[in-house]
């Protein structure tokens, strides 16, 4: 009877294991899984791997480590002209969340779009990454400049309201809450400039008459990066930006460019 007994216990015993190590697995394997948010300006369609999730604002959790989406708006009128769908794939982190929003356009060049992610970095770091198309934009916290992107640095603040801007792109604005423990990875495409909407905020500088005649333009806010044009004396840029104390001011030389110049050399014009 008493060998019995145990059998009886131990075969409880390993039942009881049993369930116990399924829970385990269950509860591992759903703290793994990675949030999806996507965001958009109208209702759009939003697919995960060829599948429909759903219509923006939309939430989608997976265990996997990459997947591909598609956010086609849904414009029911047959008179008007349809967005172009927005496609990409993302690399996921396990019990992280990453949020994509997208701005529809006319078209693909008005259109614009944030991708935001955390990834694990360390336990007590906290940094931000700010990547963009196109490449080299110019990076703002509350009108001081950062740096240029691709751009990583520690986070200082719990809040920030970073804008990016780029010569004949259109200034594109992310409110962003670095987390403890983890990098922010932040990425923006920025959508082709209206001239005609942004014309009556523009600001002008004027170049100051030097010994020189010109005054060197450079990548950077430091006399140490590479020069990239000259600019004539008595010669007017459009202002796009200034550096903390306004030290060097950064203007727009084309379309397609910009550059910094010394704040000293530079007229502001009314």
């Amino acid at each position: 009877m008493m060998k019995r007994k145990k059998l009886t216990l131990l075969l409880l015993l390993a039942v009881l294991l049993g369930i116990f190590a399924v829970i385990i697995v269950i509860i591992i394997g759903n703290n793994r899984k990675s949030k999806l948010v996507f965001e958009s300006n109208i209702e759009a369609l939003v697919f995960v791997d060829g599948v429909q999730i759903g219509v923006t604002p939309v939430e989608y959790e997976t265990n996997l480590r990459q997947v591909s989406y598609e956010m086609k708006s849904q414009n029911l009128s047959s008179s008007a002209t349809t967005p172009p769908p927005h496609a990409d794939t993302l690399s996921l982190t396990p019990r992280t969340k990453t949020i994509v929003r997208h701005n529809f356009g006319d078209n693909i060049g008005s259109s614009s779009s944030q991708m935001m992610q955390l990834i694990p970095f360390r336990p007590f770091g906290r940094r931000i990454l700010v990547t963009s198309d196109p490449t080299n934009s110019s990076v703002f916290n509350q009108g001081i400049f950062l740096g240029s992107t691709p751009l990583l640095f520690e986070a200082k603040s719990d809040e920030y309201e970073l804008e990016v801007r780029s010569a004949g792109f259109a200034n594109q604005t992310a409110r962003l809450s670095p987390q403890v423990g983890f990098d922010l990875l932040v990425h923006l495409n920025l959508s082709i400039q209206n001239t005609e909407v942004l014309l009556q905020e523009k600001k002008y500088v004027l170049v100051k008459n030097n010994p020189l005649g010109y005054v060197r333009v450079r990548t950077s806010p430091t006399p140490y990066s590479d020069e990239i044009a000259r600019v004539e004396s008595g010669k007017e840029y459009e202002l796009l930006g200034l550096t903390d104390e306004d030290r060097w001011t950064q203007i727009k030389l084309n379309d397609a460019q910009s550059g910094w110049i010394l704040s000293t050399a530079l007229e502001v014009l009314e």
